[in-house]
């Protein structure tokens, strides 16, 4: 993902709510390498499935 490489900041907002605001290493601080999968930790979205955020992003 591009977000990877260029992103320093994160922002998430869920719920019209700012859900996270912070690095890119904060984000993925349980050591996921994957941030489609942190993503879905703070969409909450009734599928923890990553491969349907491809049609969002």
């Amino acid at each position: 993902m591009y977000v990877d490489k260029i992103a320093t900041q994160i922002g998430v907002l869920y719920d019209s709510a700012l859900a996270f605001n912070g690095t890119l290493s904060q984000f993925k601080e349980n050591g996921s390498s994957s941030i489609d999968n942190e993503l879905l930790k703070y969409l909450q979205p009734d599928h923890q499935d990553a491969s349907l955020l491809n049609a969002i992003i």
